[in-house]
């Protein structure tokens, strides 16, 4: 059930702001929320057991296990081309993060290695190590199955999102596909940050899309309430690329030469492989190094040209 506020317009602030057309009105908003999983259809809990929270060095997502030895299956922006690469990298994994799961589920760290990534559908494969020797698979005994569904076919279904909003908790929204637009379909399930790479699922637990994002900022808040929608890949695209097993060429090695520009705009892909040493033109040369240099050219110039401008040339400084 929603939560419900009920607004009493008593200023002009407030009625410019969030559009009410005269003072002494009231109205009332049922604001979007989550369920616990216990709360949903006995299939949707048992698929559930296989999706996972992940951790990466700079943010929280969602994930789902879709082989028994440790396919996981995630958003590009999550443990794609710019988080992850060749080589693998470590990720933190919490399998049952989740109210009425005893005992409770402590997070692993875990090895992944890209197996088939498609920057276009916001989709990643991986394959998780218990290290980084790569000599033993992780385990999933609770794992997905795919249904591969055209967009135009999952118009009009009942879905729902199983995923981790804001890092928290496991949660559940319902939701139905509204709409289908190319290999994306658009719902009207409930999701957060936190949500990324969570599975849709049709009533019977199968998987039928991977999702993608939901309102941004600018779209969250309209003059009629809160917008509630999420959009995500179709099953058949995602089947499809995962069998594609050629990485991008995108894809970052931490092994190749490279340069200071490149290791400064992916360092994030460095420090998820707990790699401190870049080959920067075929010389071992540390990570801070290159991030320091960018940060000082950053301090020095006096040309910018907006605030976005600025924090995108210190940004080096902050990481």
């Amino acid at each position: 059930m929603g939560l419900r506020i009920v607004f009493a317009w008593t200023g002009l602030a407030a009625c410019a702001s969030l559009g009410c057309g005269s003072h002494g009105n009231s109205t009332t908003i049922t604001l979007p929320s989550f369920s616990d999983v216990s709360a949903a259809p006995v299939p949707i809990r048992t698929a559930a057991q296989a999706v996972v929270r992940i951790r990466t060095a700079d943010e929280y997502a969602t994930g789902s296990f879709v082989s028994a030895n440790g396919l996981l299956l995630t958003n590009n922006h999550v443990l794609g081309v710019a988080i992850c690469p060749i080589e693998g990298c470590f990720a933190q994994i919490t399998e049952s993060y989740q109210r009425g799961v005893t005992p409770v589920s402590e997070p692993q760290t875990v090895f992944v290695v890209p197996v088939a990534v498609d920057v276009g559908l916001d989709m990643a494969l991986v394959q998780a190590y218990t290290g980084p020797d790569r000599t033993q698979m992780f385990s999933s005994p609770n794992y997905l199955t795919i249904s591969s569904r055209d967009p135009t076919a999952l118009q009009g279904l009942h879905i729902n999102v199983i995923g981790h909003p804001e890092g928290h908790l496991k949660k559940w929204s319902p939701g139905e596909i509204v709409d289908a637009t190319g290999e994306w379909v658009d719902s009207s399930a409930y999701i957060l940050p936190g949500n990324s790479g969570s599975p849709f699922l049709d009533d019977e637990g199968q998987m039928v899309g991977l999702v993608h994002r939901g309102p941004s900022e600018q779209d969250l808040i309209t003059d009629e309430g809160l917008d509630e929608f999420s959009i995500g890949t179709a099953s058949s695209a995602i089947a499809a690329a995962m069998a594609v097993t050629t990485l991008p060429a995108a894809m970052i090695s931490t092994a190749a030469s490279t340069t200071d520009d490149v290791v400064t705009e992916f360092d994030l892909v460095y420090l998820n492989a707990h790699t401190p040493m870049a080959n920067v033109g075929g010389t071992p040369k540390p990570v801070l190094d290159s991030l320091g240099a960018a940060c000082d050219a950053g301090l020095a110039r006096t040309d910018y040209q907006s605030p976005e401008d600025l924090t995108a040339a210190l940004t080096p400084c902050t990481d």
